[in-house]
């Protein structure tokens, strides 16, 4: 099998699909499948074409990022689509937004089938795009470039769509493509993620210049507004009325973020008077020892798809404290972790000390997660999946074609 990914973002750039997507392609590799990726060269000094472990990968240019190289970006995936179509089967896409717009029309002038993957709650109604009020790009899109019955009308050609989330799945079935959608949530692979000993903890935090003596509340998070830093931000000082070595540590960029809101965070830490508190890593390429030097995870954000950030908590043992909502109760429950009202900054407070003054019942609760994510979020689960939806669909268009 000849699988053409298609993907705003690769290796060795970071981030929740790229994670996801190097680790299915490497088991398809693995599987004797031929993988060729296809992204954006969304950085000048990124090479227009290398291999990566053995992958094929070409970017497009132009690079950086704006609003309109995204409608550039589309014709040129549409047009290397096209004439490489003798090159592959079926195309991938990991993202639903520009680039996967272009999947599905390269996909249609083809006739190759393409596989969405839906990561967003919202992406496949549009939800952004409503209320774009002055915003003259959103307005573009929805109503004259891409209207709705178009919309719709191009997403029915997907040969699958994948889920990422329940939520999502139920999105899928208003929207009428109840028929394509399957659901595979994301995985980790344990071998990464594994929990450490407190002894390990500290020679870890020596190692990457933690404070020993401080009780970190870690977050990996891009830093966009949806990801609700602001609220563990604002909870910081009730939190270090009862725990005064409270010290929180965010791993996410900026970089390459049109919509970062790094500046607000900043100026919000300025405001409380917690920026001796607060330690913002950027963009880090392997979270693993991080996770496994701090004492809990916080995950306030106000939707998600299946954030691979809370896959790796569990799979490191750490208490979890999280927003109640699609995509983490998949995952996990009042059981496992603590599960909270979006945007509630006592609550989140309050469930940070509760877990660090009750340990024993912190442990436990971070032992379920733990034997959760290793039964049935693991990377080889998630792989095995994808690359069975695959022989399906192109099994189906053999029969088709009879």
């Amino acid at each position: 099998m000849k699988i053409q990914v298609v993907t705003h973002r690769y290796v060795p750039l970071v981030g929740g699909s790229v994670k996801v997507s190097a680790q299915v392609i490497r088991h398809l590799q693995e599987h004797g499948h031929e993988v060729h990726v296809l992204t954006h060269r969304t950085q000048s000094n990124l090479p227009h074409e290398e291999w990566i472990d053995d992958v094929y990968v070409r970017r497009l240019s132009p690079a950086g990022i704006s609003r309109w190289i995204n409608i550039i970006l589309v014709f040129r995936i549409i047009v290397y689509l096209v004439r490489h179509a003798h090159q592959y089967d079926l195309i991938q896409a990991y993202i639903i937004g520009p680039t996967g717009l272009a999947a599905l029309i390269g996909g249609i002038i083809t006739r190759k089938p393409v596989v969405i993957r839906v990561s967003t709650y919202g992406e496949l109604e549009r939800l952004n795009m409503r209320g774009s009020g002055n915003d003259w790009y959103k307005l573009l899109v929805r109503y004259i470039l891409l209207p709705p019955f178009l919309w719709r009308t191009i997403l029915r050609q997907a040969s699958g769509i994948i889920a990422l989330s329940q939520q999502i799945v139920e999105e899928s079935q208003r929207v009428g493509l109840a028929d394509k959608t399957v659901y595979i949530p994301n995985g980790i692979d344990p071998k990464r993620f594994y929990p450490s000993t407190v002894e390990q903890k500290q020679t870890i935090r020596q190692a990457l210049h933690l404070p020993i003596d401080k009780f970190i509340i870690f977050c990996t998070s891009r830093l966009v507004a949806r990801k609700r830093l602001d609220v563990l931000i604002k909870a910081l000082p009730l939190i270090q009325k009862r725990i005064p070595s409270a010290y929180v540590v965010i791993a996410g960029g900026a970089q390459l973020q049109r919509d970062s809101v790094l500046p607000q965070l900043k100026a919000l830490m300025k405001a409380l008077n917690v920026e001796g508190n607060v330690l913002f890593l950027g963009e880090v390429s392997d979270v693993a020892e991080y996770l496994r030097a701090a004492d809990i995870f916080a995950f306030p954000s106000e939707h998600e798809g299946m954030p691979n950030a809370v896959l790796e908590a569990m799979a490191t043992r750490l208490p979890i404290v999280a927003s109640e909502i699609g995509g983490i109760t998949d995952l996990l429950d009042h059981e496992s972790a603590w599960l909270l009202p979006v945007g509630d900054v006592e609550a989140l407070a309050e469930a940070i000390v509760y877990a660090a003054e009750n340990p024993l019942e912190a442990e436990q609760r971070a032992q379920k997660a733990y034997d959760r994510v290793l039964s049935e979020f693991t990377i080889e689960h998630t792989a095995e999946k994808y690359l069975q939806l695959y022989i399906k669909i192109l099994q189906q268009q053999k029969d088709n074609t009879k």
